[in-house]
């Protein structure tokens, strides 16, 4: 049995030598860090500062990435149009140009009128209640050009109109006339006398083949096709001369005079 503990005794140490208290548990003193003044408060360790980042690396590898997304978009913007070396000046531009790809048919600009031939007057460059309505209307331009095609081992004429009106809503109105039967319309390059070719005549031209129109924003689009000699057309040959003419809607992006 121990010995009664009095007020103001310090507790006595155990056999291990560090003091006991009154319920026999061993007091546990706390650390203190060393070097730490009693007085002093208590302060944790700071972790170290990182150290500062190269922002010229950085900047340097940014540089790199993007130069290398400018090398492979060249290339594959090469590669896509190296596949069709083909550009619409040339086609259009010139007699000895290559057939114009991407569509149904292939088209090359007539040797007789490899440039388009542009014009302002389009009351002086139409027949009919066409040219009446150009006195009331004048329109911004008029654009002709004349293409080849072979269909059936034969030779088909393309002529190929884009007027230009003032509004859109003059271009709706000239269309709902160029494409209405004895009416007339704007005089394609056969039809003018700007071109002879055999076995087509002037103020005829190529009416009696394939007709196709169509609107872009202001301008009217006007398509007739036909082959030489001229003669009236079965059923089967002018549904012929209609889709090499639909197919030709696209050349007008070609040649229109632009804004």
């Amino acid at each position: 049995m121990s010995a009664p503990r009095h007020p103001g005794q310090q507790p006595h140490p155990d056999h291990s030598g560090r003091p006991v208290g009154r319920s026999g548990e061993t007091e546990w003193i706390p650390r203190v860090q060393a070097g730490h003044r009693p007085d002093e408060p208590f302060r944790f360790q700071e972790e170290p500062p990182e150290p500062p980042k190269n922002t010229a690396l950085a900047w340097a590898l940014r540089g790199a990435g993007l130069v290398a997304v400018a090398v492979v978009s060249g290339l594959i913007f090469w590669y896509v149009t190296d596949e069709d070396p083909v550009t619409p000046t040339q086609a259009a531009g010139s007699s000895s140009a290559r057939p114009i790809p991407d569509g149904r048919f292939q088209f090359t600009a007539y040797s007789g009128m490899p440039q388009p031939k542009r014009d302002v007057d389009c009351a002086k460059n139409s027949h009919g209640k066409v040219k009446q309505f150009f006195a009331d209307k004048p329109c911004a331009s008029l654009t002709r050009a004349l293409y080849t095609s072979q269909i059936d081992g034969k030779t088909v004429y393309t002529a190929v109109s884009v007027v230009r009106m003032p509004t859109a809503e003059d271009a709706t109105a000239l269309m709902k006339i160029t494409d209405d039967d004895n009416t007339g319309n704007v005089d394609e390059p056969v039809y003018a006398g700007l071109v002879k070719i055999d076995g087509l005549v002037p103020n005829k031209g190529l009416g009696g083949g394939g007709y196709q129109s169509a609107l872009l924003d202001r301008d009217l689009i006007v398509v007739e096709s036909d082959w030489a000699p001229a003669a009236k057309r079965t059923e089967a040959e002018v549904r012929q001369l209609k889709d090499i003419s639909d197919d030709a809607l696209r050349l007008a992006a070609q040649i229109s005079p632009g804004a």
